[in-house]
């Protein structure tokens, strides 16, 4: 009977939530915009505190650059909470191939 249980428990997802990073560089948190790193570490604390384990979910624009959202990183790693990406729904395209110099 435990390993059932435990197996029922272990198949249940976590709740997410959705985190979204703008072109522009703002954060979104559950629909709401965050006014800066600070305000979104305090928000997540609280709802980790009041809320059952989740998972953030982090949308990403087209472009960005990993430098723009280290500290938004760092903070998701420094609380271990869980992050999944969601990228842009296109293929990537594949590299230029340089054209060739030996002719």
């Amino acid at each position: 009977m435990f390993v059932s249980v435990q197996a029922t428990a272990a198949e249940t997802p976590k709740p997410t939530m959705d985190l979204e990073i703008l072109s522009n560089g703002q954060l979104v948190l559950r629909g709401e915009i965050i006014d800066g790193i600070d305000d979104l570490e305090a928000k997540l604390r609280i709802m980790r505190a009041e809320q059952p384990p989740f998972e953030l979910s982090l949308k990403l624009p087209k472009t960005f650059s990993f430098e723009s959202i280290a500290s938004m990183m760092k903070v998701i790693q420094n609380m271990g909470l869980s992050l999944g990406l969601i990228g842009n729904s296109e293929a990537p395209k594949p590299a230029p191939v340089p054209p060739d110099s030996t002719i």
